[in-house]
């Protein structure tokens, strides 16, 4: 294209630019976008909050397998059985032994 037409287009882009009719919103519609917006502003504040919980738990749980794994794992290493234990606690200490009586066990 020359240089003449672009600029013969771009000059009718131009007025029917300044031609063109304003847009009048209604205020119910207005009312209606603020009111979508403000839901939405609720709506992500909620699922934020609740996002970061499960975050959390998700943590504690898998902070807690790890323990239970390394405690597991030190107990198959070490051989130590609960009656073991329990007479460690007897020998270390005499009111372990009172209770243990008391429990019966």
């Amino acid at each position: 294209m020359r240089e003449k037409d672009l600029d013969n287009i771009e000059q009718a882009l131009y007025k029917a630019h300044l031609q063109r009719p304003d847009c009048t919103l209604d205020e119910a519609w207005e009312a209606g976008v603020m009111r979508r917006i403000r839901c939405e502003a609720l709506t992500s504040a909620t699922t934020l909050y609740s996002q970061t919980i499960q975050r959390c738990i998700w943590r504690f749980a898998a902070a807690s397998c790890a323990l239970a794994l390394v405690l597991t794992t030190w107990t198959f290493v070490t051989g130590l059985q609960v009656d073991q234990l329990i007479l460690m606690m007897i020998e270390n200490d005499p009111l372990s032994f009172q209770l243990l009586r008391l429990l019966a066990i």
